[in-house]
């Protein structure tokens, strides 16, 4: 599995966890919890960016040569 491809997972599971966390945060606590939700908001931007910048390349690899 290439680099980025493992990243990429690796930053959809860690935005996963991070909700999961946050909800039995405030399920426990009943209070909004914020560094978890930050964490979740900057793991899905990472992987968003993630998997654009692995489709960028995948094209550029792809494109024909004259």
């Amino acid at each position: 599995m290439k680099k980025q491809t493992k990243i990429t997972f690796i930053l959809l599971g860690l935005t996963v966890l991070s909700t999961i966390l946050h909800n039995v945060f405030y399920a426990i606590f009943e209070v909004e919890e914020p560094v978890f939700f930050i964490l979740t908001l900057l793991f899905a931007l990472g992987f968003v960016v993630s998997v654009f910048w692995s489709l960028i390349l995948m094209l550029r690899k792809k494109k024909p040569k004259d």
